[in-house]
């Protein structure tokens, strides 16, 4: 536990560190909390980290090496590229003084090294913080066949004394250094764990760790206001990571989030809600980051009314069950050819619901209209413009070519023909009329 309180002039500060820990050689638990609390004559801050974590590790059951699976030097290099096994300082292992570590693996030469009398070197070493290093070695040569071997050192010093644990295959000819060689030297199968004995091979595996973490803040001052809590769970086993977030926002009275996220290895879903009015007109938000968003009924967790996804790369809705619409149906919105004769209701579509205009006969296929499908009176005109007329009986009233001057008259049963001054010069049918 740390505390401290301090005041001067127009500010003041107190502050409170608690951490509470428990560990074997295979696992560490802990529980921290950080409290600040911060005044001055313009602004004052509170604020909260809590976090709960686990780790565990079972003693000659993790192989914490997590490098290349097979470490090659080639002629004329002298090593390989050294493996960071560990950061220690972010992923503390809780290793102890006087514990040991062992480095086993399968090490081979091919043919032309091995007939040159070459060999490899095999080390493990930890590094303390200023640069200081322990470390085991295992030498192997004259073979071709991958053969296991081993060796183990003894750690000088906790965690807080390391900086990491590295791995690295050096190349030698037997004059030493990398001066004629001719072949390839090989480390593969590698395996770092804790105690002195090697065990049987496993492949490289993260620990197992899971987290809980609170952070509140509350600060106001003159012009502002915030308050935010975030809260974190997560995961950890075998290097993948899940992890779910939580996190909530007030600003000055006007604005407002709450937003859950999911992490899995990096691949993010969630949603988002939040209300904005600072500039005077509120609005709001409801985001959804997911490969599938459904609406289901409780209850009828196999039939899902509603979903909205994606099939093969195209954004897809959709609707198990009837969909009423109170509005428009927007044509632009419909495909093409997707609704068809046999889809529509008998006596649905009436003349009142076509625009002026829109059937045309265009759109009519030739003998699409029979007389048989006209209404008596239906079809009315004050012209006709037609290049020929047949079988047309009933009362026509007046027909003629011109409305003064020459011109021709029908008028039911008369004919009657003017010249070019009006004046009736021809008079054919009922004289009377």
């Amino acid at each position: 536990q740390e505390s401290a309180a301090r005041v001067g002039g127009d500010n003041a500060l107190s502050a409170r560190l608690d951490i509470l820990t428990a560990s074997t050689n295979n696992a560490i638990s802990a529980i921290s909390a950080e409290q600040i609390a911060r005044a001055n004559g313009d602004a004052s801050l509170a604020s909260q980290i809590t976090t709960v974590a686990a780790n565990f590790a079972a003693a000659g059951g993790e192989n914490m090496y997590i490098g290349p699976d097979v470490l090659s030097v080639a002629p004329g290099a002298y090593g390989s590229q050294s493996v960071m096994i560990r950061d220690l300082a972010n992923n503390p292992y809780a290793l102890q003084p006087g514990e040991y570590l062992t480095i086993s693996a399968d090490i081979w030469l091919d043919s032309a090294s091995v007939a040159n009398g070459e060999f490899a070197q095999l080390y493990l070493w930890t590094q303390n913080a200023s640069g200081g290093w322990t470390g085991a070695t295992v030498v192997r040569g004259s073979t071709t066949t991958p053969t296991r071997v081993s060796a183990s050192v003894l750690l000088p010093g906790p965690d807080s004394a390391l900086s990491g644990i590295y791995v690295g295959l050096y190349h030698f000819t037997s004059a030493g250094g990398a001066v004629g060689q001719v072949g390839t030297a090989n480390a593969g199968r590698i395996q770092v764990e804790r105690g002195g004995t090697a065990t049987a091979y496993k492949a490289g595996q993260q620990r197992l760790s899971a987290a809980v973490q609170t952070e509140s803040i509350a600060r106001a001052n003159a012009v502002s206001a915030l308050s935010s809590q975030v809260m974190t769970v997560q995961t950890t086993v075998n290097g993948h990571t899940a992890s779910i977030q939580q996190q909530a926002a007030s600003i000055n009275g006007l604005q407002a989030q709450f937003t859950v996220k999911t992490d899995v290895n990096g691949y993010v879903s969630g949603f988002g809600l939040a209300t904005d009015a600072s500039t005077g007109t509120p609005v709001s938000d409801f985001t959804v980051l997911a490969d599938r968003f459904a609406v289901v009924k409780p209850g009828m967790q196999k039939r899902v009314p509603f979903v909205v996804t994606t099939v093969n790369g195209q954004s897809v809705v959709g609707i198990d069950g009837n969909l009423l619409v109170n509005g428009s149906i927007v044509g632009a919105a419909l495909a093409a050819s997707t609704i068809t004769g046999d889809r529509i209701a008998a006596q649905t579509i009436q003349t009142s619901n076509l625009a002026a205009g829109a059937v045309t006969t265009q759109i009519l296929a030739a003998g699409a209209v029979q007389a048989g499908n006209i209404q008596a009176g239906a079809v009315t005109a004050d012209k006709l413009n037609v290049t020929t007329l047949s079988a047309v009986s009933g009362q026509i009233g007046l027909l003629r070519t011109a409305s003064v001057g020459g011109r021709t008259e029908i008028a039911d049963n008369v004919i009657k023909v003017f010249d070019e001054y009006g004046v009736l010069r021809v008079k054919i049918g009922n004289l009377s009329l």
